[in-house]
């Protein structure tokens, strides 16, 4: 999590809906890095989002992780396309890619073989649809980005949540919270919030399960929807 008030917001949401909707999540299980350590909700954070320490966390998830097991990565950050080589990064997490994640993701937690579902949810996020299958084709994954990867993130007005994550009555995490939706009804529910608050090129999120690198974008599950329809969290 970056340092705006609408990721950590969410962050936290997000944690807080691990540790009490679903039984399963043990607090020993969940690995959380922000950009300043101290925060005001009362919960643990295990150090700031340096490159150095996800990486550790990733190391420690590896030596547990079973192909039984859910592995869940969640990311709220800025993101940006460096002007240039127009490569994509996230910050201030020291310039971190999506490509560099899929590097450590494949020395770490994707040889166990675990299911999986990637969250981004930075500015230009869609870049991580692509970038995170660079290391070969996902077993039983679902990678989903809040926005394309021409496209800006999209808070509320008062910076309190990010729109597609957290929105009255719709949103990803909203509908998490509710414990009985699958992937697919999430995204969907975030899809509507997304073209119903904001019909502008922003925050239009995309989908990928079948390992081809492309996302569905116009909320017709179709073959990118067939993993996420049956995977509940």
């Amino acid at each position: 999590s970056a340092n705006f008030d609408a990721f950590e917001n969410d962050l936290f949401e997000m944690y807080d809906t691990l540790k009490t909707t679903y039984d399963d999540w043990k607090d020993e299980n969940i690995y959380c890095y922000l950009w300043d350590k101290t925060n005001a909700y009362n919960l643990r954070v295990d150090g700031q989002d340096t490159q150095l320490n996800i990486y550790a966390g990733l190391e420690e998830i590896a030596l547990r992780i079973t192909e039984d097991d859910f592995f869940y990565f969640f990311e709220f950050s800025h993101g940006e396309v460096k002007t240039g080589n127009g490569e994509f990064i996230t910050f201030p997490a020291v310039d971190t890619s999506y490509g560099q994640f899929s590097q450590w993701l494949a020395q770490t937690v994707m040889n166990r073989w675990a299911r999986s579902l990637f969250v981004f949810a930075s500015c230009h996020s869609g870049h991580g649809i692509s970038e995170i299958e660079e290391f070969g084709p996902l077993k039983n994954s679902i990678v989903i980005s809040a926005t394309r990867a021409d496209e800006v993130g999209y808070v509320w007005v008062s910076g309190e949540h990010f729109r597609f994550f957290y929105t009255e009555g719709y949103g990803f995490l909203h509908s998490l919270k509710e414990g009985t939706s699958s992937i697919s009804s999430a995204y969907e529910s975030g899809h509507v919030a997304a073209n119903y608050y904001s019909p502008i090129r922003c925050s239009h999120p995309l989908l990928d399960d079948n390992s081809d690198g492309i996302g569905h974008e116009n909320g017709d599950m179709g073959t990118d929807g067939d993993l996420a329809e049956y995977t509940w969290m």
